[in-house]
């Protein structure tokens, strides 16, 4: 097994006292050890940690999913124990931590991803302003409404985790029962898939 080090940027809403420069903090069964410090920087009023998790693993191509295990198991917890939001939000390295002056160390840079990389997109137009009225022009069932405010959430999470809750939660609304639009007696104007089981 090999030494690896993973840098991630995290979003939260716990931050170290101006006094603490890092924690550090070893995994009990000493599976891995997290540095944690302060980004300095706020992005759209939102605060990030950084966050080096090093841990052993057979090779780099593997390190990316072992360490992303790892980190969030970690943050799950600290989440539990703060009561506040801890996320991952990004990878940005992934080095060979092995001692030693390599100059031949391995090392992945990656750049933070966008949930939709051509965002924004000229989109919005009269027709979807259009189809708004229509489908808000026929009484809709409460548990319809809720299922669109389900999709909603999960499509402006951030989180695959929370986009997965989401989800979850909207075909659990649904879950065996028959979705329609509109009042039994109407007919729908819409395609066969706004009528089928979720």
């Amino acid at each position: 097994m090999t030494k690896f080090l993973a840098n991630w940027e995290v979003e939260t809403d716990i931050t170290l006292p101006p006094d603490i420069p890092f924690l550090c903090y070893n995994h009990s069964a000493s599976a891995y050890t997290i540095f944690l410090r302060n980004a300095h920087e706020v992005r759209h009023d939102l605060t990030f940690l950084t966050m080096q998790v090093i841990f052993d693993a057979p090779s780099i191509q593997d390190a990316k999913a072992i360490s992303k295990k790892l980190a969030k198991e970690f943050v799950d917890y600290l989440s539990l124990v703060s009561n506040l939001k801890v996320r991952l939000r990004a990878l940005l390295h992934l080095f060979n931590w092995e001692p030693g002056n390599r100059a031949d160390r391995e090392a992945f840079y990656f750049t933070r991803s966008q949930r939709h990389d051509g965002a924004p997109y000229d989109a919005l137009d009269q027709s979807l302003l259009d189809t708004i009225a229509l489908l808000q022009s026929h009484p809709t069932a409460p548990r319809v409404q809720r299922a669109i405010k389900w999709f909603a959430s999960g499509v402006a999470s951030r989180s695959p985790d929370d986009q997965f809750t989401f989800f979850w939660a909207l075909s659990a609304t649904h879950a065996n029962k028959h979705v329609c639009l509109y009042e039994p007696h109407r007919l729908s104007p819409y395609p066969g898939w706004l009528h089928s089981k979720f």
